[in-house]
């Protein structure tokens, strides 16, 4: 199992809800008929839905993280149940990301255990003092971050904007509920565009909407 891609989801419950469900329920099944894993959506958040049950002593704020491999095997599911509070999280720092490119003709847009360069960014950011790096594409292309998609204030369309799917981004659930909402439209980026922004700011699925306080370049 080690050397196998494997599914992640990592969610936010409040009050025994997972949040942005049905994103969360779209997306995952979506790479289970990808990566041919004999589960269906249902039966795994039914599991989840157990699990959040015997962690409600923990508070009403929790993270789930779910990570599961194309096998049949009841071991192929793992889920991580951790308290969490969402009143404790701050805007966050980026920097940009050198020597790490994103592929965005491999992309399949879902969130995966093969995360090297994204791993790889968040040390990066360590080594800045940042919180986060912004990653890139073959063809200059911002991206997103190491855990986050990334959203700007384009001052000319008067719009908030995220890189598009063909930028090579993880499709976030976060993401798209803003661009199901409309309070967000897909645009290409690249670094002049965050440079020149008078707002940027960054999402998942677990922490929400967060303010980006500097981006050093």
């Amino acid at each position: 199992m080690e050397n196998t891609t494997g599914l992640i989801e990592t969610m936010y419950v409040l009050d025994q809800q997972i949040a942005l469900e049905n994103y969360h329920r779209k997306r995952l099944q979506e790479g289970l008929e990808k990566y041919r894993i004999k589960l269906s959506a249902a039966k795994i958040f039914s599991e989840i839905y157990k699990t959040i049950e015997r962690h409600v002593q923990e508070g009403p704020e929790l993270k789930v993280r779910l990570e599961i491999f194309p096998t049949p095997a009841a071991s192929a599911l793992q889920l991580d149940v951790s308290a969490f509070s969402r009143k404790d999280l701050k805007p966050v720092t980026l920097g940009f990301a050198s020597n790490l490119q994103l592929n965005a003709a491999l992309s399949d847009h879902l969130k995966t255990t093969d995360r090297d360069i994204y791993d790889e960014a968040l040390s990066q950011a360590g080594e800045k003092g940042t919180d986060d790096m912004i990653l890139f594409n073959e063809r200059g292309e911002v991206v997103e971050t190491g855990i986050f998609n990334i959203l700007w204030h384009d001052e000319v369309l008067q719009q908030w904007c995220t890189p598009p799917l063909s930028a090579g981004c993880v499709a976030g659930v976060q993401r798209a509920y803003l661009l199901d909402s409309g309070k967000l439209q897909e645009k290409v980026c690249y670094p002049e565009n965050l440079l020149k922004a008078k707002s940027i700011m960054v999402c998942n699925a677990l922490r929400g909407v967060l303010n980006v306080a500097a981006l050093q370049y």
